[in-house]
């Protein structure tokens, strides 16, 4: 009764909008203390709407309507889109997107093999570029702050010992390597912050990128390495030719788009996959399927000669 009590509200607060003509809330989509998503039908059209409760709503609903204002003007309507925003209320936490077509990309890519998938990493890594385009620096690369994250991360719930050995090993390799790549260059941008399949939809041959939650500034080999990381484990169909952990074939299918220099691929962008491997690893770690692809990317990722 609560959550129909509460899309009953947020239907009769959008009623008050003057260009609000019609509005049918359909479904509840995600539900937590600070948000609620829906799938809707407003003025005919089918949208996404977000209503954000905490405290800092305002500035929540704002980052998010600045920052896809923007992408407009960058993504306009090639192969490479975001969903819109339609209207904005940052008083009432409200904020109303285009509903993004098509199947989600991460299973999107798994149904696909050859060139089909390979063309779809491509153009995943356009997508990466596209975003930052006109907002790209060059700066240096302090793996010690990730590493530092990483130590203070929660890893008392993975209890097998052999999966405890297995972090071990790769925070002791990822710790090896810092004194190297501190101070290398990074390519640092405004991203998505989170751009992995799950977070975009593919229809028609186009990669609508979804939950922008506004301007992100970090280095471009992380946006990727969370990409990569998210369909390697996640996706169970993967040969056995890896690359620090990752499938070779669609390691060299991302990086084909330009996204990262010759110099990344060999420095940060390797640490990244190993700090996403561990984290994804310990966070998903109660998920059978996933902690088993998981640990098998990590002793991939052990084994190559870095």
């Amino acid at each position: 009764m609560a959550r129909l009590d509460a899309a009953n509200e947020l239907a009769a607060a959008l009623r008050q909008v003057p260009d609000v003509h019609t509005i049918e809330i359909e479904e509840e989509l995600k539900v937590s203390t600070d948000a609620r998503v829906y799938r809707a039908i407003l003025n005919g059209e089918k949208v996404v709407i977000k209503h954000f409760l905490a405290e800092d709503r305002a500035r929540t609903v704002t980052r998010a309507k600045t920052e896809l204002d923007h992408l407009e003007t960058v993504f306009g309507t090639g192969e490479c889109q975001a969903n819109r925003c339609l209207l904005a209320l940052p008083a009432q936490g409200i904020l109303v997107l285009s509903f993004a077509p098509g199947r989600r990309l991460d299973e999107t890519i798994d149904r696909l093999s050859g060139t089909a998938r390979q063309g779809l990493l491509a153009q995943s890594g356009r997508w990466i570029l596209r975003y930052a385009e006109g907002r790209i620096e060059t700066t240096s690369f302090g793996p010690r702050f990730w590493l530092r994250r990483l130590k203070a991360g929660p890893m008392d719930h993975v209890g097998d010992p052999g999966d405890r050995d297995l972090l071990a090993r790769l925070l002791a390799m990822l710790g090896r390597k810092t004194d190297e790549l501190h101070g290398t260059p990074v390519l640092k941008a405004a991203v998505h912050g989170d751009f992995c399949g799950l977070n975009a939809h593919y229809h028609d041959g186009v990669i609508h990128g979804i939950d922008i939650q506004g301007e992100s500034r970090m280095a471009v080999a992380r946006e990727v390495a969370r990409f990569l990381v998210w369909q390697q484990i996640h996706d169970d169909r993967h040969g056995d030719a890896r690359r620090f952990g990752i499938d070779r074939a669609d390691w060299q299918a991302l990086l084909s788009s330009g996204v990262l220099g010759q110099q990344e691929q060999a420095t940060s962008l390797p640490f990244f996959v190993g700090e996403q491997l561990l984290t994804r690893f310990a966070s998903e770690y109660r998920r059978k399927r996933i902690r088993a692809n998981s640990r098998a990317a990590i002793e991939a990722f052990l084994s190559e000669t870095w």
